[in-house]
């Protein structure tokens, strides 16, 4: 007897985007442990996925094409392909018959929902990897795949208890099923860094509620007072170009080095002596928990979701109150001058990241699925 298939869907599943970091590494850990599973992309940037898979996955692409294309144009352009890919969708459900469908970060859901009219066994998780207050505000698509997904899915998956308080207080009695899941470390560091060497680091897609833009005005502030520290931005996206054009106008090419997304990420944190994170919102953040697994003392706005439930300020980090640049100046000078304090940071850092190792989370994702196929 063939074992129940688990399917994840995709908006685009070939982006180095951190939400298909995370559940690459939770699919990766169920596939080892004798699940059957699928990755559906709705579209494809590229032509294979940024994060691998293990080669016992099956992968479908739905629609071969960016998905960059639709960023900055209203829904009615980006739904310009919903009817092909919804009629796509539904055939592949067909063939392949899995058991659970895993929403990822939701938007799929504005497709799945339509295109499973009809077939039955399926059940819905929408995994959200947003903060509620800025995901249901952000777009009308954003808008309309949750209230979809809470109103036909089975249930939600969410990343923090915050959140969960949130999806109550807004749905009410209409989510039927919830469950809090965090994200997982995906890597495993024996030592700690040396943080000894003049860099801090960032790491994410180059769109809106990141914030780069904040993040080279405090790091402007920084070089004025110690110009021998250079900030590492690495990542890709349909801002950077602009973000590169901030940093020539400031004149800061010395000073800011943007890199690309890169599998070969490892070395940029084991170089690395402090993490900065100057995002608008987040839902987990996995760069926070890698750079903490190295050893990395952080500096993040406290922004809503996120970095709050990651960081214990002044202990393994710096949480900063949202939009006081001045404050996240001074932290970040008071790591490069105080080297005791860094490192004394960096080892609880590691210490306290314990509690989002896998094998603290991927249990709970076995715990939820066998739940779910046991109803």
């Amino acid at each position: 007897m063939s074992k129940p298939l688990l399917t994840f869907l995709f908006i685009d599943a070939t982006i180095a985007g951190g939400a298909e970091r995370t559940t690459f590494n939770i699919i990766n850990h169920l596939s080892r442990k004798g699940y059957s599973i699928a990755v559906i992309s709705l579209f494809a940037s590229n032509q294979k996925t940024f994060f691998p898979l293990d080669k016992e996955i099956q992968f479908y692409s739905i629609n071969n094409k960016p998905t960059s294309k639709y960023i900055f144009f209203p829904i009615e352009k980006y739904l310009i392909d919903y009817f092909p890919v919804i009629i796509g969708l539904r055939r592949l459900l067909k063939k392949i018959k899995p058991v659970i469908v895993f929403s990822v970060a939701i938007n799929p859901s504005i497709y799945y929902e339509a295109a499973s009219i009809g077939l039955s066994g399926i059940k819905e998780v929408v995994c959200e990897h947003g903060d509620l207050d800025n995901t249901i505000n952000h777009d009308r698509l954003s808008k309309w795949a949750r209230v979809l997904g809470v109103k036909f899915g089975h249930s939600v998956l969410l990343l923090t208890e915050e959140n969960r308080c949130k999806y109550n207080a807004y749905f009410k009695s209409k989510i039927k099923r919830s469950w809090v899941i965090p994200n997982a470390i995906p890597i495993k560091v024996d030592e700690c860094n040396a943080l000894d060497q003049p860099i801090a680091i960032a790491i994410g897609r180059f769109v809106p509620e990141k914030g780069f833009e904040r993040m080279v005005d405090i790091w402007f502030s920084v070089v004025q007072v110690k110009p021998t520290w250079k900030l590492k931005i690495i990542g890709d996206g349909p801002l950077k170009e602009s973000i590169m054009q901030i940093v020539r106008f400031k004149q800061l090419e010395d000073y800011i080095i943007i890199e690309p997304a890169t599998l070969e990420i490892e070395s940029y944190y084991r170089n690395a002596s402090i993490f900065i994170m100057t995002s608008h919102f987040e839902g987990l953040p996995m760069v926070l928990l890698e750079a903490m697994e190295h050893g990395i003392p952080i500096v993040a706005f406290d922004c809503p979701s996120g970095p709050r439930q990651i960081i214990k300020d002044n202990e393994d980090g710096f949480l900063i109150t949202n939009n006081d640049n001045e404050q996240f100046v001074a932290k970040i000078i008071k790591l490069v001058e105080d080297d005791t304090l860094r490192k004394q940071m960096g080892k609880k850092a590691k210490n306290n990241i314990q509690r989002f190792s896998t094998t603290q989370i991927v249990p709970l994702w076995e715990n939820m699925i066998n739940s779910i196929l046991n109803e």
